[in-house]
Formats: structure tokens, sequence, C-alpha cells
């Protein structure tokens, strides 16, 4: 259980990095535009960062207490 645990959480990071590059280069796309829509993607991209963290260490936790 130990070894898949750490591959769900590589997985994580993974995917919790593109998240971040996709909303940095949302970010720099927009800005030339309008700031007001830079923050709501930027609130949208946290909110969307939580809610998977959040579902993906709750996963994590039940595997290590079911182990």
């Amino acid at each position: 259980m130990k070894k898949n645990t750490n591959t769900v959480l590589r997985n994580f990071n993974i995917a919790s990095a593109i998240i971040w590059a996709c909303t940095i280069i949302g970010c720099a796309l927009i800005l030339k535009e309008n700031f007001t829509k830079v923050s709501i993607l930027l609130s949208t991209a946290a909110a969307v960062h939580v809610l998977f963290t959040n579902a993906i260490l709750a996963k994590c936790k039940n595997e290590v207490s079911e182990a």
C-alpha cells in the first residue's frame, strides 16, 4: 500500500504543477487585456486546486488507515 500511496502523491504533484502552469500562462495572455479577468482566473484556479488537493489527500488517508 505504501508504494501505491507514493504513486498517487507523485501523480498529484504533477497534476498540481500542470494546473498552476496553465493558470500562469492564462494570466500572462489575459493580463494584456484586463486585470479583472486575471483575478477571476486565479480565484478559479485556487478553488479547483483546493478541491483537488482535498480529494487526493482524503484518498491517501483512507489507504493509509486501511493498511
